[in-house]
């Protein structure tokens, strides 16, 4: 199973290496005469000094690229999963970061040759709007696509409900359940936000920022409806888990191979606005240029005082939040400490996995202790035996790195759902039955010498 869960991380690892070389390295070739995020006048576009800026920055990202991937086979060697994901998480952060630092580099050299060769256009700054293609970019989002996965995203509630009725809920549960489902309505937000932007402008020609607009509207949309199912199901799948039988795992495979489908398909959107928006900018000829590089800080974020909340990226599908609003600001730093966070994270997952799991325990009530504690009523121990081994099984909640299972698990040979805080290699185990129809399994301890049919 470990060399499974190596191949996943490293999976990971290279679905965001690999596609944001080519996502990054597409940003020399001009789009609405854009080149890495500053305005080039398409008479300049070819001249020497440009292309020995693209030039340069295509190198030293295929340089960082090349470096970041091989690093990322050292994956396969390390003996330990939390210092794996530590790897992983570190070696991500390191490419956002490196390949930012690189485009910010290539967008300042290329921004200064433009100011010191005066290409500055007469126009600009200038709000200039297609009202066929602003009228285009308006029209509704059928609901009902919003709505099916909406309702199967919330048919879960009958059992959360039945369950906080009952005053059996699990926290942990609804945590897990509420955080996925939360992000749907800002999906629809984001959906209904994007259908009142302005359309494309590529020229002058309507006929092209019409095509444009259609083409990188539909793109988006299905994006977003494509999210909303993602996410949807990811819920529905994430509460079912928890009872886990085999139509709910069936389920959650599907909702991995659906993650792999949309992230093939967002890359495939990307790439076809990016081949409109460069296609028809070629074909309009220089009829018309917009210069708004004083609003995108580097290229790449957006900040106009009295501005719209989020504004179309000038490049590409999707939209930014505009930095100059209080809630830009907050959004973005989210964003960055959520991303910086990853290190610290994987640090966490060490610390988890190299923890020891104690226990003591004090009448019918055992303290397991393993980074935190966590106390657990027995109430009357109705069966107390021991096994010679960890039998294995499904985690339908909880951690399970390196040795450490802690948490809901579903386990062979045993019905139902076991609660398991111990380390597979420290053998016998206790498996403990309650009552009240409670299932606990944990390593072996002195502590427990006193229940039944304990020798």
């Amino acid at each position: 199973m470990d060399w499974i869960l190596t191949l996943i991380l490293v999976g990971t690892y290279y679905v965001v290496l690999i596609p944001l070389y080519f996502v990054e390295v597409n940003l020399c070739k001009p789009k609405k005469n854009i080149m890495l995020g500053v305005t080039v006048p398409h008479a300049h576009q070819e001249s020497v000094e440009v292309q020995a800026i693209t030039g340069s920055y295509r190198k030293r990202l295929r340089i960082f690229v090349v470096i970041l991937g091989i690093l990322g086979l050292s994956l396969f060697v390390m003996p330990y999963m939390s210092v794996q994901i530590t790897v992983m998480l570190t070696l991500t952060l390191a490419v956002i970061l490196g390949s930012m630092l690189i485009f910010i580099k290539a967008n300042r050299a290329l921004m200064a040759l433009k100011k010191s060769s005066g290409w500055q256009s007469g126009q600009k700054s200038a709000p200039v709007v297609d009202l066929r293609a602003l009228s285009e970019a308006s029209k509704p989002l059928p609901r009902i696509w919003i709505a099916i996965p909406c309702i199967v995203a919330a048919i879960p509630l009958i059992p959360i409900a039945i369950e906080l009725v009952r005053g059996s809920y699990d926290w942990e549960q609804i945590l897990a359940y509420g955080a996925t489902v939360i992000w749907i309505p800002l999906m629809v937000a984001m959906a209904e936000a994007f259908r009142r932007q302005s359309g494309e402008i590529v020229g002058a020609i309507s006929d092209f920022n019409l095509i444009t607009t259609r083409i990188r509207r539909r793109a988006y949309m299905r994006m977003m409806i494509a999210s909303i199912w993602l996410l949807a199901l990811t819920a529905s799948g994430i509460w079912f888990e928890m009872t886990a039988t085999q139509p709910q795992m069936i389920l959650l495979a599907l909702v991995g191979i659906l993650s792999v489908l949309m992230v093939v398909y967002a890359i495939h959107a990307e790439f076809a606005v990016r081949r409109a928006q460069e296609k028809f900018t070629q074909l309009a000829g220089d009829t018309l240029e917009i210069d708004t590089d004083e609003y995108w800080i580097w290229g790449m974020f957006y900040y106009k005082n009295g501005g719209k909340l989020l504004e179309n990226d000038r490049v590409g599908m999707n939209m930014s939040m505009n930095l100059a609003r209080p809630l830009g600001k907050l959004s973005m730093g989210l964003a960055a400490l959520a991303i910086l966070a990853m290190p610290f994270i994987g640090g966490w997952t060490i610390v988890q996995e190299f923890s020891p799991v104690t226990y003591s325990m004090e009448g019918n009530t055992i303290t397991v202790t393993h980074v935190t504690s966590r106390q657990i009523d027995l109430g009357r121990v109705t069966t107390a035996e021991l096994l010679d081994e960890w039998p294995d099984g499904l985690r339908t909640g909880g951690t399970a790195i390196g040795t450490l299972r802690q948490g809901r698990f579903q386990l062979d040979g045993i019905d139902g759902t076991t609660w398991v805080a111990l380390r597979t290699d420290e053998t016998p185990l206790i498996f403990i039955t309650t009552a009240d129809g409670g299932q606990y399994l944990f390593n072996y301890d002195p502590v427990f010498t006193h229940l039944r049919n304990i020798p």
